[in-house]
């Protein structure tokens, strides 16, 4: 049984005091950095508050500040993890339960002075993170949800328990068609809710909010499972967005096409009355009528369909198989976004069998 105790005299209490920081620091016998723990500026020990745990990175250690940073600091606690073992996580059933067994004992520990909602763990990670995160969500039946970024899933098979599941990548992130491999497979639970974002412009790094294109449905996905989201939230973000699309005369219709349903995807949209998911349809329709856009979603669902297949798995044969399929989408649809996504497709491919010979 590990032994955990706080460092520095950071205790937690009614009134903790962390200074401007609101964070303390939890040391284990069994990493050598300490992990953080935030305290949510709006935190009072009378409520019940979700817990967000966030795994690091393959060369990172425990950090707070990427969920800090979409949270705007309020509304959850969260823990910085780290693994019992550096680099690459190599996956197993004993591995995985020794890293759960840890989450378990931090999760009491923190509980013993933190007033957590036991009913709202919820695991994060970006690239290893993401991984481990998706190990996690299908196998760990008490977690409520989590958010697999910048990675997939290792494995076939679902949690048995629906969850709550926000998917992010890179438009080139080479673990692109993997997310949608994490998408397929939390979504054969139809109880399981999922918002599956592709975050434009970028590869395998995190969108950093304020300092590069940020995450819009990130933001929202934490306001919704933190229950601080509402129907009047919701209207008050789709009604001046829905404006704007619509006066915005530099973008094609495509281009507002892509907008309206990135919107009719986000968590805030889920939230809507029905006058605000007909306003979207609405356009939406008038959008597809449209002959440039018609096309250029014709070259969206072929892209797609080959991402799915792609998502089986990694083998040569597969991949050659998918370059050749997002070559023809090119020669069929030139001059569209799909065709231009394809060529980056196609190129993520290229480096990773050339990886794979080397």
């Amino acid at each position: 049984m590990a032994t955990l105790v706080f460092i520095a005299s950071a205790t937690f209490s009614q009134s903790p005091d962390y200074g401007s920081e609101r964070v303390a620091y939890l040391q284990t016998d069994h990493f050598e950095k300490p992990l953080h723990v935030w305290l949510p500026e709006n935190y009072e020990i009378t409520k019940k508050w979700p817990v967000m745990c966030y795994y690091h990175g393959t060369s990172g250690e425990p950090t707070i500040e990427y969920m800090r940073m979409y949270t705007g600091g309020k509304d959850w606690v969260l823990i910085g993890m780290t693994y019992l073992k550096t680099g690459q996580f190599q996956h197993s059933e004993e591995n995985l339960a020794a890293e759960r067994k840890i989450l378990d004992e931090v999760l009491a520990t923190v509980s013993r002075d933190v007033s957590i909602d036991l009913n709202r763990i919820f695991v994060s990670g970006f690239s290893k993170g993401g991984w481990v995160a998706g190990l996690f969500l299908q196998t760990d039946t008490k977690l409520a949800g989590g958010m697999i970024l910048g990675a997939g899933t290792f494995t076939e098979g679902i949690a048995q328990h629906p969850k709550k599941i926000y998917i992010g990548i890179g438009e080139t992130d080479p673990n692109l068609a993997m997310s949608f491999r994490a998408l397929r497979e939390f979504s054969a639970n139809k109880a399981t809710e999922i918002t599956h974002e592709i975050w434009p412009g970028i590869g395998h790094r995190f969108p950093l909010d304020k300092i590069e294109p940020s995450s819009e449905p990130m933001k929202q996905w934490l306001r919704v499972q933190a229950g601080v989201a509402d129907q009047e939230e919701a209207i008050g973000w789709m009604e001046p967005a829905l404006t704007a699309i619509q006066k915005n005369e530099d973008k094609t219709a495509f281009e507002k096409l892509e907008l309206i349903q990135r919107m009719k995807a986000s968590p805030l949209a889920k939230l809507l009355d029905a006058e605000g998911t007909d306003a979207l349809a609405e356009v939406e329709a008038k959008l597809l009528s449209d002959p440039k856009a018609q096309t250029e979603q014709q070259a969206k669902t072929a892209f797609f369909k080959v991402i799915a297949y792609e998502s089986r798995d990694r083998y040569v044969t597969t991949l050659a198989e998918c370059a050749a399929q997002y070559s023809k989408i090119v020669t069929a649809f030139p001059d569209t976004e799909y065709a231009r996504q394809s060529t980056v497709a196609m190129e993520r491919i290229s480096q990773t069998l050339g990886g794979a010979t080397k």
